[in-house]
């Protein structure tokens, strides 16, 4: 036994090193972590009050170096050992057994030496595995090998887990495992559904604590650990160690670490085989994409040594060589030297640029030897260059005689009939085209032939006079016909000896306006560039025959249109003005003259013009002459945006050449459609816009309120009967009565009850017709809830009536009492009984004020038929009564010859004005009642010269002011005066500017 330094840690608190048996042992005995020196072997921490705090601090100061707890045997302390990875070693454990404490340390000194060989060896593994090579199979095997050795496991697996269906499979096995790589298991029955759960490490030290009833027990694995294999940060496996048997012990953190370790690098390998293949796979599919395109390609190393050329590039390529070269013995020759004719052309210039700089570069150039201009792009990289090319020498021809095309096209337009457009056409295959034979031959509807109009000079020396065809005759008549492009070598048709010197023809239909003639000396035919440029001259042609008929008939079309003065435009089929009519042209702020040729599209938004293209497509299916009209917005040239209707037509003419488009204003219509969807939505009462059918109103449409009061959206309303979503039961009969009523008789509004969702509610209902439509009329449904005012009339009522009954009667009661008392009083004792009684009679006056206030309210008393009174009659009787209540007044009068409507309320009113006058302008004030009269009204003035009516209180009056406890009428004279006036359709009002009060009736004046 091999001599061991042990430290022994003994705190103030701590036991004594005499009471732990160590025999053959060096020992430093130290009082804190501090003096613990790194030296030693082992260090035995005896159990203080904090020595779990020992243990950690010993951690991080020496995480490998052996510690033993030794002390009084307490199983709290033990427990806390097992958990902090200490041996716990208490003197009660070394009572009547051969082994010694000495020996349980070095016990401990030399396993922890072999588990630190252990991890040694394991990193070395780690890094093997890191640094070798092989296949991802072979390597994966050797992680798992690693990683079972390294744990004393019996076997390792990495897996591929399917989430969806719940399934994984062995990807690679390591130990005598029950299964093999390639096996597949519902992913249930494995621990490792709890791994990628985790998405960590899963450690299981014993399975039967708490696996004994997964289904993943019955893998016979009684210990289990576990890490999650990835690509990509996506979850993709595991990669897993599991023993037959549970473990003593739990997985300590080096090894759940080392784990870790495994499992990063075996997904690592994993992502490395992915690249790998998806590299390969592209490479693949990179050298195919090569071998399949047209253009030529060839790649070059740093050194200008040909590593790859793809078929394309080696046609080229061995040409261009100085020597015949096979396609494998071109590959890897210097470029310069297998094709030396490069050297000092654009070529080279430009390759040797793209690898200098390395920016690729993108040219065409002449190539001599080939007799060909190649367009190439060379694309530079650090392992050399990459070249695409191809030959653009049949491009650029193309392009020269388009050009040329176009030119032609410039004079085609500028064209004013149809035999100088059939002269350019000719001249131009010639010219341009290289068809030196060519014949345009134009359709006349009159002979129903087709006749030679224009020829080319070699076709007019060397051929026959060409003969006219009927449509379906011959070459030209029957491509005509057919509308489409024949040949004589396609079509089997012999070339007639009239010809000449012609072996094969195209004959190319322009439109419906004739044919293009084009003929060659070489038996091979006619090339396709050639036939393909002749057809866009003939297209070219027709355009430019449909531009000058079309110009015929706008002329036509432009005089017919000069006097109207309605706002019309004419378009042709590409939506370029044709004609605009001066009130639009107004309208928009334009020269009408100079929108000629410019499109529609820049006076229209952009669904406006979208939404035209639609219509004017539809138009052209139809064989009908009809019409189509949307709602847009024109747009002004200062950005003003007008709302309109425009109704398209077809122009005029066999085709679709154009259209007609007229121009209506919807300003006003907008603005009041506006101002009426406004007033729909925000109008507090629910309204309905329904059609009138046989199964009653049907929802078209609904306000807010509506869906407020009624408890229905919008979207449930739509398309329902209202008699089935609001009406109770119980006013069906009657609602079904209102909906067989003419709709345009309903004017005059009705109550009427409804369903809520707070139960049964009044409405003032008004039918409003509008309009009539195929499925019926229709009309609004506004209803006004008037359930809590008519509750508030009731109660109103009710209160008012058990009021005055209440005070006429208590009024009666205190009469009769001061009656009694007046017998027998005198003096100031009789004085207050007087006052008490006048008191009371007031009060009683208000009673019937309030009634004959009542009275006003009941109906409207304007439409009763009154008969007319002398004002004078009325005047006599209030007077009489004022003048009781002070003798001290002066009344004065100037009404001669005016009436008024002989109603008692009426002349009540009027009595208690002037009574009012006489009480409050002062005690001898002078009360003046004038009147006057027109043909429709009757204006009363009563005026009296004290200090007047206060403010406030005719703000009360007038409404202008709230009635509160201290603003309110001192009595209901003006009240009962204000709301009779206002019955009959008159007003009160007071005259600021006289002195003293001044109260004015307008009435309106009885007939005679």
């Amino acid at each position: 036994m091999q001599s061991l330094t042990v430290t022994y840690l003994q705190p103030t608190n701590g036991s004594r090193l005499e009471d732990e048996p160590l025999r053959n042992v060096s020992v430093q005995q130290v009082d804190s972590v501090a003096a613990v020196d790194h030296g030693t072997d082992c260090v035995l921490l005896a159990v203080h009050d904090d020595w779990s705090a020992s243990v950690e601090e010993l951690r991080r100061r020496a995480p490998n170096l052996p510690i033993v707890v030794v002390g009084e045997a307490d199983p709290e302390v033990g427990a806390l050992a097992s958990r902090l990875g200490v041996e716990y070693a208490p003197r009660e454990a070394f009572e009547d057994r051969e082994e010694t404490l000495t020996e349980r340390v070095h016990e401990i000194v030399d396993g922890e030496a072999a588990r630190v060989d252990r991890n040694e060896q394991a990193l070395r593994d780690l890094h093997a595995l890191s640094t070798g090579h092989g296949e991802f199979e072979e390597k994966l095997e050797r992680i798992l090998e690693v990683g079972r050795e390294y744990l004393d496991l019996d076997i390792g697996f990495a897996t591929s887990i399917d989430t969806g269906e719940r399934r994984l499979e062995m990807l690679a096995v390591a130990g005598d495992a029950a299964f093999d790589a390639g096996d597949v298991f519902p992913l249930e029955e494995a621990y490792c559904k709890a791994t990628v759960r985790g998405n960590g490490l899963l450690a299981i030290t014993d399975a039967t604590d708490r696996w004994r009833d997964d289904p993943a027990y019955d893998s016979d694995l009684r210990c289990y650990l576990g890490g999650t294999l990835s690509i990509d940060g996506e979850t993709y496996g595991t990669v897993c160690f599991g023993g037959a048997e549970p473990r003593d012990v739990s997985f300590t953190e080096s090894e759940r670490t080392f784990v870790e370790l495994l499992t990063d690098r075996a997904s690592y390998e994993l992502e490395r085989e992915r690249r790998e293949a998806e590299l390969q796979a592209a490479r693949d599919e990179f050298e195919t994409v090569l071998e399949r395109i047209d253009d030529g390609f060839f790649a070059l190393d740093t050194a200008w040594g040909i590593t790859y050329v793809n078929d394309g590039g080696y046609e080229v390529l061995n040409e261009a060589a100085a020597e015949n070269y096979s396609k494998s013995d071109l590959s890897g020759r210097n470029l310069w030297e297998a094709v030396p004719d490069a050297l000092g052309t654009a070529f080279e210039e430009h390759y040797r640029r793209a690898m200098e700089t390395q920016q690729p570069e993108s040219f065409e150039a002449y190539y001599e030897p080939l007799d060909a201009h190649l367009g190439v792009e060379a694309y530079p990289s650090e392992e050399g260059l990459s070249v695409f090319f191809r030959d653009v020498s049949e491009e650029r021809r193309r392009e020269r005689a388009l050009n040329d095309l176009h030119s032609t096209t410039r004079e085609l337009m500028s064209a004013t009939n149809r035999t100088e457009i059939a002269e350019i056409i000719s001249g131009a295959a010639g010219d341009i085209l290289d068809l030196s034979f060519n014949a345009v031959r134009l359709y006349d509807d009159k002979t129903d032939r087709l006749i030679p109009t224009a020829l080319s000079e070699k076709a007019t020396e060397e051929m026959e006079t060409l003969p006219t065809y009927a449509p379906g005759e011959g070459l030209s008549g029957t491509a005509f016909q057919r509308q489409q492009t024949l040949d004589t070598e396609e079509h089997d048709r012999s070339i007639p000896d009239s010809y000449g010197p012609i072996r094969a023809a195209v004959a190319i239909p322009i439109g419906r306006h004739g044919t293009l003639s084009i003929g060659t000396e070489n038996p091979d035919g006619i090339g396709d560039v050639a036939r393909s440029l002749a057809n866009i001259l003939a297209a070219n042609a027709e355009t430019a025959f449909d531009r000058t008929e079309r110009e015929t008939q706008l002329e036509q079309y432009r005089a017919v249109h000069e006097s109207v003065r309605e706002s019309v435009f004419v378009i042709d089929a590409d939506g370029d003005l044709r004609l605009m009519t001066d009130p639009l042209a107004e309208t928009l702020g334009v020269d009408p003259d100079a929108l000629i040729g410019r499109s529609v599209e820049e006076f229209l938004t952009a669904t406006g013009y979208e939404t035209g293209e639609l219509l004017l497509a539809d138009l052209h299916r139809t064989d009908r002459a009809e019409s189509r009209s949307y709602e847009t917005t024109l747009l002004t040239v200062d950005g003003e945006e007008l709302p309109v209707e425009i109704e398209l037509s077809q122009y005029p003419g066999d085709e679709f050449l154009g259209s007609v488009g007229v121009v209506r204003d919807r300003s006003e219509l907008e603005a009041e459609r506006a101002r009426f969807e406004n007033l729909f939505e925000q109008s507090p009462d629910a309204i309905t816009d329904a059609t009138l059918t046989d199964d009653g109103p049907i929802i078209r449409d609904v306000n807010r309120s509506f869906e407020q009061t009624f408890g229905v959206e919008k979207a449930e309303a739509v398309g329902q009967s209202t008699n089935d979503l609001i009406v109770p039961e119980d006013d069906r009969p009657e609602a079904e009565r209102l909906d067989g009523l003419d709709p345009e008789a309903l004017t005059e509004p009705i109550e009427v009850s409804r369903q809520t969702p707070n139960g049964l509610r009044t409405f003032l209902f008004r039918g409003v017709y509008y309009g009539r439509a195929a499925e019926g009329p229709r009309a609004f449904g506004i209803y006004t809830d008037i359930s809590d005012r008519k509750a508030d009339q009731r109660r109103i009522e009710m209160l008012n009536r058990v009021l005055r009954h209440n005070l006429r009667n208590t009024i009666g009661v205190v009469q009769g009492y001061l009656d009694l008392l007046r017998d027998g009083a005198d003096g100031e004792t009789l004085e207050y009984i007087d006052s008490a009684s006048d008191a009371a009679e007031q009060i009683a006056a208000i009673t019937e004020n309030v009634r004959d206030i009542e009275r006003t309210f009941d109906a409207d008393r304007s439409d009763i038929d009154y008969q007319a009174i002398d004002l004078m009659s009325v005047l006599d009787e209030a007077i009489e009564r004022a003048n009781t209540e002070n003798t001290e007044a002066t009344f004065r009068t100037d009404v001669d010859g005016v009436t008024v409507y002989d109603d008692d309320l009426l002349q009540k009113a009027i009595a208690e004005l002037v009574e009012n006058a006489a009480l409050h302008a002062g005690d001898a004030p002078i009360v003046t009642v004038r009147a006057s009269a027109d043909d429709e009204a009757v204006t009363i003035r009563i005026e009296d010269d004290g200090p007047g009516i206060p403010e406030r209180e005719r703000q009360v009056v007038s409404g202008e002011q709230g009635i509160t406890q201290l603003d309110h009428s001192r009595g209901l004279g003006l009240w009962l005066a204000h709301y009779v006036v206002e019955s009959l359709d008159g007003s009160l009002s007071f005259d600021d500017d006289h002195d003293g009060a001044a109260v004015v009736l307008e009435l309106p004046r009885p007939e005679d």
